[in-house]
């Protein structure tokens, strides 16, 4: 038997092709075992036909396998939440449902997209927000107007209330009268002549008297912290 038969790099070799042909091989017996699953649409079994499944889409996932999604039915959630209104306010050729219909035509033509449908519906449905719904099934506010609206006029008055303190709360923060403030002294030592409070802002100045050569002590400048009045002490 010559050497090149007992060559090491040979048997290397032949043992990769061997491998690689097993494996082939196992690949095509599954394959054969397992034929590719074809996924169809599920057809709805409801009598009612077409209509009954007006509100399932389709879609397709990222393998291209098609699914059905279920979608929401704003004209209803918006109808559901007029009519916690007084519907009797409506014009008598005008119907909720028809009044929730032209609410969403104007959301598709408006440029908000889904913050600014989310933003209406949940305004029209907050229970605290009376005057908004009734400003609506009333004919006072069109759709139009109504999804123009910002977040702010959007909200009840109450959460309305808490929003415009908070920010005028920030703004005074700011502001040189909020920052003198905070330099002075509160006194209860003076009483006020306007509304009587003993609860007073104090500036206590001091004369340099050798520089000056002053007798008289520099007046006390006193503002009322109830009714503002300033005054010297």
């Amino acid at each position: 038997m010559s050497g090149s038969d007992w060559d090491s790099d040979s048997d290397v070799s032949d043992s990769h092709e061997i491998a690689s042909a097993m494996n082939m091989c196992f690949v095509e017996h599954l394959a054969q075992q397992h034929a590719p699953r074809v996924t169809q649409r599920r057809r709805s079994r409801s009598p009612a036909g077409p209509e009954a499944n007006r509100s399932v889409r389709e879609v397709v996932d990222a393998d291209g396998t098609p699914r059905t999604q279920p979608r929401l039915d704003v004209v209803a959630m918006i109808g559901n939440a007029l009519k916690k209104g007084d519907v009797r306010g409506l014009p008598a050729e005008m119907s909720v449902e028809q009044l929730s219909a032209q609410i969403v035509e104007a959301l598709r033509r408006s440029s908000g997209g889904g913050e600014v449908a989310r933003a209406v519906t949940q305004a029209l449905a907050d229970p605290l927000n009376t005057d908004l719904r009734n400003a609506v099934l009333k004919g006072e506010m069109s759709p139009e107007k109504l999804v123009t609206l910002d977040e702010l006029s959007l909200l009840n008055p109450k959460e309305r209330a808490i929003r415009e303190k908070a920010r005028l709360d920030r703004l005074n923060q700011h502001s040189v009268d909020y920052l003198e403030k905070l330099s002075l002294t509160v006194t209860h030592m003076y009483t006020c002549p306007v509304c009587g409070s003993q609860d007073c802002f104090a500036n206590f100045r001091s004369t340099d008297f050798v520089k000056w050569q002053g007798d008289d002590q520099t007046p006390t400048l006193l503002r009322c912290c109830k009714c503002a009045h300033s005054f010297r002490q």
